[in-house]
Parts: structure tokens; sequence; C-alpha cells
């Protein structure tokens, strides 16, 4: 295996521990524009370090708007 492949199954699972995280909290967002703000520069950074590329970053902060906006 890779080094490659294990920085994707690290990521992977990470990612369905944060979402298992948030599907588990019961009270609602207090601030969602500042959630998705704070979505926004961690993406940022993501595609900055090569992570995400532009594509999936911009998609992932469209949802967060779409889901968390009033």
């Amino acid at each position: 295996m890779t080094v490659f492949t294990r920085l994707l199954i690290a990521l992977t699972v990470s990612s369905i521990g944060i979402a298992a995280c948030f599907a588990v909290t019961s009270e609602p967002v207090s601030n969602p524009a500042l959630l998705c703000q704070e979505v926004d520069i961690e993406l940022a950074e993501a595609v900055r370090l090569e992570i995400l590329s532009e594509e999936d970053a911009i998609a992932i902060s469209q949802r967060c708007h779409s889901r968390y906006s009033n």
C-alpha cells in the first residue's frame, strides 16, 4: 500500500467520522454564515495544499451554503 493510498484512506475515515458527528448532534447550527465561512477557509487551505481540487472545494462550499442558508 502506497503512502498516497494510506493518506486517502485516512482522509476518508476522518470524513466519515466528522459526518457522523454532525449527524448525531441535535442542536441546530447557531450561525450558519459563520460556519460556512470557516468551511470556506479550510477548503481554501486544502486547495492550496493540493489535497482537494478547486472544483471539489467549490462544490462542497456550495452544498454548505445551500444547506445552511436561511
